[in-house]
């Protein structure tokens, strides 16, 4: 149950990321 909840962080974790950096690059353009 942990390592599926781990998984599970990491891939929200993980989007959220993305999406932040895709911002970032539009804010810089």
């Amino acid at each position: 149950m942990m390592f599926i909840a781990g998984i599970f962080i990491g891939a929200i974790l993980g989007v959220g990321i993305m999406c932040l950096l895709q911002v970032a690059k539009d804010d810089e353009e």
